[in-house]
């Protein structure tokens, strides 16, 4: 199997009408085990009795209550807040409001919402991989997605990942039909609105924008009115939500405030490249430091409220950035190195239920890479792009283990290209030992 030779051999027979009958019925079988596995896990750990909220919780409770978009308090009075891009929040008050908050039927329903779009996300990596490589690697990069202990889990929490990885496989499809297949104008428009709505589940995401952008004019030779197309789709999405930060806080925030917070757990005097202090079960989530804390609890209640506690974090990173130097070279090595291993500060992380298949992939990608090496810029820019972008957002800000879930359908194509050619290899040396005795019991005494 020479793996370089895959990138080109579907491209053509993608305009046919869909895949060769036991291929189709593999695909749904692989589906389907994705969809069971995903609710077994559901039933299994039963967490739709006491999940956690986390931020989305306070949100979603004063937008029920009449509150507004809020969440910090002051002296129990609401403040506006951007904090969280609305996307996840709009979703849970929804569905609070059909099923009752906080009930047991509204967390088993979204849930449930979470493990179809589990199997989205398995469909669209196949599609994916079916682009740049072949119908083999591409149902085994399915196959992958369905049995990877993360994914599977997932959809147990009541957390914004379930949509944005589905969200930002659309977006990546979208622009490989754009870019591999036609240059059909629809094709970039949903890819741009669908990365417009994936900043409204992950406001870094709006970096995308700039990324993707340069990447089609540079790199693709895409014509500057269908870039600015596709970034124009990307901000009308946002927009509605921009407009109303502008009219609450008098400034231009296109999806979050929580960039200063984010950069502050990444450099400060207890930082260790991730998010916690301690280690495994134990850990605990950074909390600023009495003289810190005693500044943020006096920023004065206001409209800007969000704005000038946050400005409190920025300040106290810039100053740790520029006083200590050789601590950040430090951070940076840390950072590099939880972002390729694990997060070994992640209470989650820590169970080999994770780490071990998370460092197999990670293995497993730097093969495929490896093998394909000779065309890896020409034919795969899109997703080192991808992957370096959401590396350089680890080592800018701090590491988490769904900062590189992001990424990890676009890694598994890459580790199912050298799955395979392993095993065609191995197929090939217990092979030859039984044609060798074959060909000797027909030879003359």
């Amino acid at each position: 199997m020479n793996v370089a030779s895959l990138p080109n051999s579907k491209v053509d027979s993608l305009r046919a009408p869909g895949l060769p009958a036991p291929k189709k019925t593999l695909l749904w079988s692989i589906l389907a085990l994705a969809a069971a596995l995903r609710l077994a896990a559901v039933f299994w750990f039963r967490n739709f009795y006491h999940p956690i909220l986390w931020e989305w919780g306070s949100i979603v409770h004063n937008l029920l209550t009449g509150k507004g978009y809020s969440f910090y308090e002051v002296n129990g009075v609401p403040m506006p807040s951007a904090f969280m891009p609305p996307g996840h929040a709009l979703f849970l008050a929804l569905v609070f409001r059909l099923l009752g908050e906080g009930t047991v039927a509204s967390f088993v329903a979204i849930e449930l919402i979470n493990v179809f779009m589990g199997a989205v996300l398995a469909y669209g990596t196949f599609r994916i991989a079916q682009i740049y490589w072949s119908e083999d690697v591409a149902l085994l990069s399915a196959l992958l997605v369905a049995l990877y202990p993360a994914f599977i889990y997932m959809p147990t929490e009541i957390a914004n990942i379930n949509f944005y990885l589905a969200i930002n496989a659309g977006v990546v499809l979208f622009l490989a039909m754009y870019l591999e297949i036609e240059r059909k104008a629809v094709y970039l428009v949903c890819s741009g609105a669908l990365l417009g709505l994936l900043m409204l589940y992950r406001g870094e995401a709006s970096a995308l924008i700039p990324v993707i952008s340069i990447l089609l004019y540079v790199k693709a030779k895409v014509r500057v009115r269908d870039v600015a197309m596709f970034a124009g789709c990307c901000l009308l999405v946002i927009a509605p939500w921009a407009a109303r930060n502008y009219v609450v806080f008098h400034r231009l925030i296109p999806t979050t405030t929580a960039m200063p917070f984010v950069l502050w757990y990444g450099h400060n005097s207890q930082a260790n490249g991730t998010q916690r202090t301690g280690w495994g079960v134990s850990a605990q989530v950074m909390k600023p430091l009495p003289a810190m804390q005693s500044e943020l609890d006096r920023v004065p209640p206001g409209p800007d409220y969000e704005i000038r506690y946050h400005q409190v974090f920025l300040r106290e990173a810039v100053q740790f950035i520029r006083t200590h130097p050789g601590k950040e070279v430090a951070l940076l090595g840390e950072k590099f190195f939880y972002y390729w291993t694990f997060d070994m500060h992640h209470p989650k992380a820590w169970s080999p239920a994770y780490w071990v298949p998370a460092i197999a992939l990670v293995v497993m990608f730097w093969v495929g890479v490896g093998l394909q090496w000779p065309v890896l810029w020409s034919r795969y820019y899109l997703f080192v792009t991808y992957i370096l972008f959401s590396m350089v957002l680890a080592l800018v800000f701090h590491v988490l283990p769904r900062y590189r879930m992001f990424v990890e359908p676009l890694m598994i194509p890459f580790a199912a290209s050298g799955l395979l050619f392993f095993w065609s290899k191995l197929s090939i040396a217990l092979a030859t030992p039984s044609a060798l005795r074959a060909d000797s019991s027909r030879r003359p005494a």
